[in-house]
C-alpha cells in the first residue's frame, strides 16, 4: 500500500516528526535495513507516541524486505492494534507467514482479512485476495483457487468489473487461468484469457497472456491458431527478455512440428518475481534462467510490482 503520512499534532516534537520521517524516507527509497534501524530506534525512544503504531508496521514492513520474516511476525503480533492500521497488520502478517512457507497460515489470515475487513481501503482487500490464490497455488489448492477468484461478489471480480486491464487484476487472471490449466479446463483458461483488455496492457504482459493462449491452443490440439498466434509473439519480440525470446521461438517449433497434445502437465508450484517468470516443479527446481515454454510445463505466473518466491514474500509495488 502506498507510503502515507499520518496526521500529527502540536503535542509531538520537531525531533519525534523528524525521526519518524527519517526513518519512513529511507523505508520509500528503499532502503530497508537503515530503514529497520532507524525504525526500531524511533519505536524503543517513543513509547507514547501517536506515530508509534505507524513506524511498528514500517518496520514490520521493512523486516519483510530484509527476509527477517520471523522478527516481523513476531513485532506484528506483539503489537497487533485495534484501530484503523489492523487489516494492514494483518495482511503483512499473512505476507510474512508466505515468506516462511507457511502457506496455511498466510491463507488463514488473508481469509481472515477478507471477513473481517472487507471494507478496507482499497486495494488492500485484491491484495490479499492475491496473496490468498498464491498461497493456494503453491499448495496446489486449484479448486478453492478457483473459487476464490470465480466468486462473482467476490473483491477480485469487482475488481475485474472494474478495470481488465488493472495489473493486479491482470495478476489475478493469470492466477486463474494457472489454476484451471492444472484441472486441465483448457476452455475455461481460454475464456479468462479473452476477458484481459490489452489496451494500454504492459508489452510483457501481453506477450505472457499471448503466449498462454499458444499454450491453451497446443493443448487441445488446435496446431494452425497455435502457430499464428505464435507468430503474433513475435511483435513482442524487440521488448521481450532473453527468456521470453527463446519461449517463443521453442513455441513456434512446438507448434510446427507438434504432431499430438503436450504430455499430461506435471503438478506445479507457480514461483513469480519481477520483470521475469519461472516455474518450479512440485519434485525439483528448473534451471532459474529457462522459461515454463521450454520445460513444456504449466504457465508460470507473473506477479506485477511483487516479488515472490518460495523463499521469499510477496513485497508491494509501493
Amino acid at each position: 500500500m502506498a507510503l502515507a503520512s499520518p496526521a500529527t499534532s502540536p503535542a509531538q516534537s520537531r525531533r519525534e516528526i523528524q525521526d519518524y520521517g527519517r526513518g519512513t524516507n529511507m523505508f520509500a527509497n528503499r532502503t530497508f535495513e537503515p530503514a529497520a534501524e532507524s525504525l526500531s530506534n524511533f519505536v524503543a525512544t517513543y513509547t507514547n507516541s501517536a506515530l508509534r503504531t505507524d513506524a511498528i508496521l514500517y518496520l514490520a514492513r521493512s523486516q519483510i524486505e530484509l527476509s527477517n520474516y520471523t522478527g516481523a511476525l513476531e513485532l506484528l503480533k506483539r503489537e497487533m492494534p485495534a484501530g484503523k492500521l489492523a487489516p494492514d497488520f494483518v495482511f503483512w502478517m499473512a505476507t510474512a507467514y508466505y515468506g516462511t512457507n507457511d502457506y496455511t497460515n498466510a491463507i488463514e489470515r488473508c481469509a481472515f482479512l477478507l471477513q473481517n475487513y472487507s471494507a478496507a481501503p482499497p486495494p488492500l482487500p485484491l491484495r490479499a485476495a492475491l496473496l490468498q490464490a498464491r498461497a493456494l497455488a503453491q499448495l496446489s489448492q486449484w479448486t478453492p483457487l478457483i473459487a476464490l477468484l470465480s466468486q462473482p461478489d467476490g473483491v477480485f471480480q469487482a475488481a475485474a468489473r472494474g478495470g481488465p486491464s488493472d495489473q493486479d487484476v491482470v495478476d489475478g487472471y493469470f492466477l486463474l487461468v494457472a489454476a484451471y490449466l492444472n484441472q486441465q479446463q483448457d476452455k475455461a483458461a481460454e475464456i479468462v484469457l479473452g476477458k484481459i483488455n490489452t489496451n494500454g496492457l504492459r508489452l510483457d504482459l501481453q506477450w505472457q497472456r499471448q503466449d498462454l493462449l499458444c499454450q491453451v491452443f497446443l493443448d487441445e490440439g488446435r496446431l494452425e491458431e497455435a502457430l499464428e498466434g505464435s507468430t503474433n509473439l513475435l511483435a513482442f519480440l524487440p521488448q521481450a527478455s532473453q527468456d521470453q525470446r527463446i519461449a517463443t521461438a521453442f513455441l513456434r517449433g512446438k507448434s510446427s512440428s507438434e504432431p499430438t497434445r503436450f504430455p499430461k502437465r506435471c503438478k506445479l508450484i507457480p514461483t513469480i518475481w519481477k520483470g521475469d517468470f519461472r516455474t518450479k516443479s512440485s519434485g525439483r527446481p528448473w534451471p532459474k534462467r529457462l522459461t515454463s515454454s521450454c520445460c513444456k510445463t504449466s504457465p508460470p505466473i507473473p506477479c506485477n510490482g511483487w516479488t515472490i518466491s518460495s523463499s521469499s514474500a510477496p513485497t508491494n509495488r509501493s
